[in-house]
C-alpha cells in the first residue's frame, strides 16, 4: 500500500455509510509508504454544541475553531530514528492558498473566522526509513520533508 483514501465512518463494512461519507467529504488521503498514520483527527467546534467534521460548511460568524490531532506512525519500531512530524492548516480563498497555522506538537488549532476552505496537511521527515533505504532512492531521501496526509477541507462562508 503506497497510499490510502480513508473514509470516516462508524462501520467500515456498511456501503451506505461509506457512500454518504464520501459524498459529504468526510475523508483524507494518507501516503502509507511513509508509515500508517494513527490518531489523525480534524474537526471544528464552537459555542454550544457546534461540532463539524471534514467536508462540513460553517459560517465565519459561528465562532468555531479548527482543531487538529496530529498522527503518529503506527507500530513504529522504537529502535528506529524518530520521524519529524508537523501539521499545517491552510486557508484557500479567492486570493489563493495561505498557511495560517503550523506546528510540530500533538495538536494544532486556529479560529475559523474568515471565508475560505480550510484544510490540513500533515508533513513527515521519514528519518525512520533511513536504515531501510540506504542509498536506494538517492542520498538524503529520509531527511527531506514530505506530505504524509492531505485532509479534505471544512468550508467557511
Amino acid at each position: 500500500r503506497w497510499f490510502s483514501n480513508v473514509v470516516l465512518v462508524a462501520d467500515r463494512t456498511d456501503p451506505a455509510q461509506i457512500e454518504a461519507a464520501l459524498a459529504a467529504g468526510r475523508a483524507f488521503v494518507a501516503f502509507e509508504i511513509l508509515g500508517t498514520p494513527v490518531g489523525f483527527d480534524v474537526h471544528a467546534s464552537g459555542p454550544g454544541d457546534l461540532s463539524a467534521e471534514l467536508g462540513a460548511q460553517l459560517l465565519a460568524s459561528d465562532g468555531a475553531t479548527l482543531e487538529v490531532s496530529v498522527p503518529t506512525v503506527w507500530d513504529l519500531d522504537a529502535s528506529l530514528p524518530a520521524p519529524a512530524i508537523r501539521a499545517r492548516i491552510l486557508r484557500i480563498d479567492a486570493d489563493g492558498e495561505t498557511e495560517i497555522a503550523a506546528g510540530d506538537g500533538a495538536t494544532l488549532s486556529t479560529p475559523l473566522d474568515a471565508v475560505g476552505a480550510y484544510r490540513v496537511e500533515i508533513l513527515i521527515t521519514p528519518h525512520h526509513l533511513g536504515p531501510y533505504l540506504g542509498s536506494f532512492l538517492g542520498p538524503g531521501y529520509a531527511e527531506r520533508e514530505r506530505v504524509w496526509v492531505y485532509g479534505n477541507p471544512i468550508y467557511v462562508r
